[in-house]
C-alpha cells in the first residue's frame, strides 16, 4: 500500500494538529491513571508499615507489663 502525498491544505494541517492534541491528552490520561495506581499502592504500603510498627510497640509493651 502506497501512502498518498499530503498537499498541505488547511484540512490536512488541522487533522495533524488534532491528532497530536488527542495523542497528548491520551498520554496525560495514562500518566494520571498510573500515578493514581502508584499513589494508592504507596498509601497501602505506608498504612501497613504503620500498623506493623504500632502492633510491634503494643506487643513489646504488653510483654514488659506481663513480666
Amino acid at each position: 500500500m502506497k501512502l498518498a502525498r499530503r498537499s498541505g491544505s488547511a484540512l490536512d494541517t488541522a487533522d495533524t494538529v488534532l491528532g497530536i492534541v488527542v495523542a497528548v491528552i491520551a498520554v496525560m490520561a495514562v500518566l494520571w491513571v498510573v500515578s493514581w495506581v502508584i499513589g494508592a499502592f504507596m498509601f497501602l504500603f505506608k498504612a501497613a508499615f504503620f500498623v506493623a510498627i504500632v502492633a510491634g510497640v503494643v506487643a513489646l509493651i504488653s510483654k514488659f507489663r506481663s513480666s
